[in-house]
């Protein structure tokens, strides 16, 4: 773990950010620890979606804007679709106890995105003060009490990073983010093979999702990603693995509770598929996969393995 003006990285450790938070100053029991991190989920057809933070401010209830970490001299590049497997802590600061209903990152400039086709790169458009995770609409207040309080930040990169009207530039949407308690959230991790190809792994885009058993339809024939509370996709073959393999996919940021896992493959032509361009795999493992059970001891550290599953082309499709 390096600290750098603030600014904690974390590697190979997980996805979302979680925890409750606090306010600057005082001393003893008046003060807690805040500690925010971010991470997120890859999205189909992006290479790199990167921004550079300049600083986090943080409002109270009933008081003024606070800035509790400034990188203004050095920002901090963050690019939002490497983070599938890591997590990066934003700051960690001693603040005041108490409810706080606002959090904003702030930034320079505008972002950029690359994509994985022959399109050009495009701008992701940011309003000159930053961005609000936080506030009385979405996911707020927080309370920061006694001690470490480490909130996560899951940033879902499919709809935080929006088209905009012309097409060439993109908007962010900040209610995209879900505002985490780290303590309380899983990792789930696995590798998905492809049982038509002697099990090597996909090449093509494979979209994984947890389904909360109690919104999973049992009689309905196709499950949609939009079913998922949490998504993810798998490595593909080209990619910078970072020492893993391809097809390995890891879930960051899942509550406590009951899920199915789901997956799908992108269509050559999207517009021929009623499902957003997604036609569903059937999966197989040796654990079941209609029951995963997250109950508090699976962690950022200690991760849910499903182990090697295999997939293939649902023949419902």
């Amino acid at each position: 773990m390096e600290k750098i003006r603030g600014l904690i990285v974390v590697a190979a450790v997980g996805l979302l950010l979680s925890g409750c938070v606090g306010g600057l100053g005082g001393s003893g029991t008046d003060v807690g620890t805040l500690k925010v991190s971010i991470t997120d989920a890859p999205e189909h057809g992006m290479e790199t979606a990167k921004i550079e933070v300049t600083g986090v401010t943080i409002k109270p209830q009933g008081g003024q804007w606070t800035r509790v970490s400034d990188f203004s001299e050095e920002p901090v590049p963050i690019d939002l679709l490497s983070l599938r497997f890591e997590e990066k802590v934003l700051f960690e600061e001693h603040v005041e106890q108490g409810y706080y209903n606002q959090l904003r990152i702030e930034t320079k400039g505008n972002g950029t995105i690359t994509f994985n086709d022959e399109r050009d790169d495009a701008e992701i458009h940011i309003p000159s003060d930053g961005f609000k995770v936080i506030d009385d609409a979405n996911e707020g207040p927080i309370y920061v009490g006694e001690g470490e309080n480490w909130i996560l930040l899951d940033v879902n990169v499919a709809r935080f990073v929006e088209r905009g009207n012309n097409g060439d530039t993109y908007n962010i949407t900040p209610n995209a983010i879900r505002v985490l308690d780290r303590a309380e959230v899983a990792v789930v991790k696995g590798r998905v093979l492809d049982a038509d190809e002697d099990e090597e792994p996909w090449d093509k885009d494979i979209l994984l999702g947890l389904v909360p058993s109690a919104e999973n339809n049992a009689g309905a024939e196709k499950v949609k990603p939009e079913d998922a509370l949490v998504l993810t996709y798998a490595l593909r073959e080209e990619q910078d693995t970072s020492g893993r393999d391809p097809g390995d996919f890891q879930f960051n940021g899942v509550p406590d509770g009951e899920y199915s896992l789901h997956a799908w493959v992108a269509e050559e032509n999207e517009n021929e598929n009623e499902n957003g361009g997604w036609v569903q795999l059937d999966l197989d493992a040796e654990v079941d996969l209609e029951s995963i059970k997250l109950d508090g001891q699976y962690t950022m550290d200690d991760p849910y393995n499903l182990g090697e599953i295999t997939a293939t082309l649902n023949s419902s499709d």
